[in-house]
């Protein structure tokens, strides 16, 4: 088996392996973000239906062009293609807006959920038990570790 094999075969096995956590954080964003994980959806659909748009008036730009050329007194084709123009820069205007948005709404989303979590840790070393030991250890070691605590991620 050749090397390149090997390293897909064992991404797959490793991302196969983290799928099974995906309905459990989806839930807990879903819980932490509440309405905001609608809203981002939205966007990303709205997002991804701009390029077709774009594409669209694209195609149509440039077979109003070929008829202007074709036929350069009408003033119609030309009026036609100005105002496909208009509409290909507002169908821009409109993706740039989007990713700003969408940006601000993901940007939220990852305070909630930061803040949700801290919470559910701080309620869970309020309850105490076996958990909370393994936790306050845990911060103590890693207060002395030369990385300013943060675990090395691979």
């Amino acid at each position: 088996m050749s090397g390149t094999l090997k390293y897909a075969r064992s991404r797959l096995g490793r991302l196969a392996t983290q799928l099974r956590y995906l309905p459990q954080t989806l839930a807990l964003v879903r819980e932490a973000a509440g309405h905001w994980v609608y809203s981002w959806v939205g966007l990303l659909i709205a997002q991804g239906l701009l390029p077709l748009a774009t594409i669209y008036l694209t195609r149509a730009i440039v077979n109003s062009l070929i008829l202007v050329i074709r036929f350069p007194g009408q003033s119609s084709t030309l009026r036609q293609t100005i105002v496909l123009a208009i509409w290909m820069g507002v169908v821009m205007l409109a993706a740039q807006i989007l990713r700003g948005v969408t940006a601000w709404v993901r940007t939220a989303q990852a305070e909630m959920v930061k803040d949700h979590i801290t919470a559910l840790i701080q309620k869970k070393i309020t309850r105490g038990g076996p958990g909370v030991l393994r936790l306050s250890r845990f911060l103590r070691s890693s207060a002395s570790r030369p990385h300013g605590g943060h675990l090395p991620t691979n």
